[in-house]
């Protein structure tokens, strides 16, 4: 499908929060600026908050995984999650993230599912995923690290601690992983993209393609 066949399809997203879940290298912040780029080309009001947004502050004030930098982090998390929460009706929100299959994240995860009971909107959460090889292909390329080595976002360049955080950690499922009484009442949709042969335009698709899902 190509890009002009993607930008004049109909567009009927409501107001929502949308998570690009997936680990570092596999597209999430790629797909969700063209994806967002769609919406406002059909007028549809968004906001985009790449989580180094919340982290790089964190690793600049207090570098490594100290009780301090992750209170940092929550706190951080706190002041942007509350502006989200107070944004006036009408906007679709993205956000990328990397949450795991473990207690600390989904504690992290309901953050998330707070924003959306607040705004009483619909969060889908988008395990973006890709193979291995395309994963550390994408992780490795002279784009990424030229953003990290120009003073850009602190992005993982290393293929060793990916290969790592593939093998140790099992990205959150919210259908799976979370109970009824954590998701507050907040309709949660959980989706799969696996963007492994997708181009970008592909997998823009793919995120249009979740919402004619029922």
């Amino acid at each position: 499908m190509t890009e002009h066949e993607i930008r004049t399809q109909r567009r009927d997203i409501q107001p929502c929060l949308i998570l690009f879940n997936g680990f570092p290298g596999v597209g999430k912040l790629t797909i969700a600026k063209n994806f967002q780029a769609v919406l406002e080309e059909s007028r549809i009001p968004t906001r985009l908050i790449d989580n180094h947004v919340l982290i790089d502050p964190v690793e600049a004030i207090e570098p490594g995984r100290s009780p301090a930098h992750y209170a940092l982090r929550k706190a951080i998390r706190k002041a942007a999650f509350d502006g989200l929460k107070a944004l006036e009706g009408g906007v679709v929100i993205l956000m990328t993230t990397c949450l795991a299959a473990n207690q600390a994240d989904i504690e992290v995860f309901k953050e998330y599912v707070e924003i959306a009971l607040a705004r009483g909107i619909q969060l889908i959460n988008i395990n973006v995923s890709c193979d291995e090889a395309t994963n550390k292909q994408r992780l490795c390329s002279e784009e990424r690290r030229e953003v990290r080595e120009n003073g850009g976002k602190m992005k993982l360049v290393d293929a060793d601690v990916l290969a790592t955080l593939r093998r140790e950690h099992v990205l959150l499922d919210a259908s799976a992983h979370l109970s009824g009484g954590e998701a507050q009442g907040v309709n949660i949709r959980q989706c799969q993209l696996d963007t492994s042969s997708l181009s970008v335009e592909e997998g823009v698709h793919g995120v249009f393609d979740l919402f004619c899902l029922n």
